[in-house]
């Protein structure tokens, strides 16, 4: 049985040696309690077009060991479609095991996991979920809404709130995952999420970085975020269909006010406005459902937009 480790780095020079040193350790481990298996294992890791001396640290783990393959990409096509793109040369693997080359997700957590997969053959994918540390942040509360804004645009499962695609899955779940990717407009994890149909989920505590910097900052966060909640699948046809149900309540109320005024014997607006208002809140509630009819339609056959075909040289 092969288990293939998939990582993407950009400039984690001073994290690359203890990654290789830690997915070495929790490769025994897992040999070391699945003894009967015949299991072999390999490091695939993406170099985004790192600016410091990341590449080179790879290339000199990967010519002493057979079993780390370093990937060399051209440009930096971000970390989401180097990812896909060693998902698409780990096809050979039985079990694909992604994490991030910063080490905040813990190469140890992955042995649990692989030991899920390799003990109960009914589930497809085992899912990382970091647990809240310490004292509520503002930013919670900002993920928090993010993830709920993800779930109401979508018809598709929800992302857990703490996964963002640490995890291990078995090769058909990582098919499927290519095959939404090529076919919407997803994030990685949304595609990893509904490719998994039988997945479980695995609390774990992130740790804190040690050594480099995330390369996202405040504004490239929020940029993320809104580009993914626009590209969900059902977000044109939800929006204008919450715009036409506020303007029917609209009509309601206005009709509503009148009736109780009528019957109060006060008359509260100038003749004939209750009556434009009537009709011009229900053509809008009217245009506005008929536009998310038409959204809904175009959505049903929307297919996924080009996709930046990663170049890169196995070294």
């Amino acid at each position: 049985m092969k288990i293939f480790y998939a990582c993407s780095a950009f400039n984690e020079q001073d994290n690359i040696e203890e990654l290789f040193t830690r997915v070495r350790d929790s490769w025994d481990a897992i040999r070391r309690m699945r003894p009967e298996l015949d299991l072999s294992f390999k490091l695939f890791i993406g170099d985004n077009c790192s600016n410091d001396k990341t590449l080179e640290a790879i290339t000199q783990f990967a010519h002493h060991d057979p079993n780390v393959i370093c990937v060399s990409n051209h440009s930096n096509y971000g970390s989401e479609s180097s990812i896909v793109n060693i998902f698409m040369l780990a096809k050979e693997a039985d079990i694909v095991v992604f994490l991030c080359s910063d080490l905040q997700d813990p190469p140890e957590e992955s042995i649990n996991m692989v030991d899920k997969l390799l003990e109960d053959k009914s589930i497809d994918a085992v899912l990382g979920i970091k647990i809240a540390m310490g004292k509520p942040h503002p930013l919670d509360f900002a993920r928090s809404g993010y993830y709920k804004a993800l779930s109401v645009s979508s018809r598709f499962k929800d992302i857990p709130y703490g996964f963002h695609g640490f995890g291990a899955y078995r090769i058909g779940t990582i098919n499927e995952t290519l095959l939404l990717w090529q076919q919407t407009d997803f994030t990685l994890r949304q595609c990893l999420i509904n490719a998994s149909s039988s997945n479980t989920k695995y609390p774990y505590r992130q740790s804190p970085r040690k050594a480099g910097g995330s390369s996202y900052n405040i504004v490239k966060y929020i940029s993320e975020a809104l580009k993914s909640i626009l590209a969900t699948d059902a977000i044109s046809s939800r929006l204008t269909l919450i715009t036409s149900l506020i303007f029917a309540i609209l009509t309601f109320v206005v009709l509503l006010t009148i009736i109780i005024g009528y019957i109060l014997g006060v008359n509260i607006y100038a003749k004939g406005i209750p009556t434009v208002l009537c009709i011009m809140f229900m053509c809008f509630s009217m245009q506005t459902f008929l536009i998310a009819l038409i959204s809904r339609q175009l959505e049903l056959l929307r297919h996924g937009g080009y996709r930046k075909r990663v170049r890169y040289t196995i070294l």
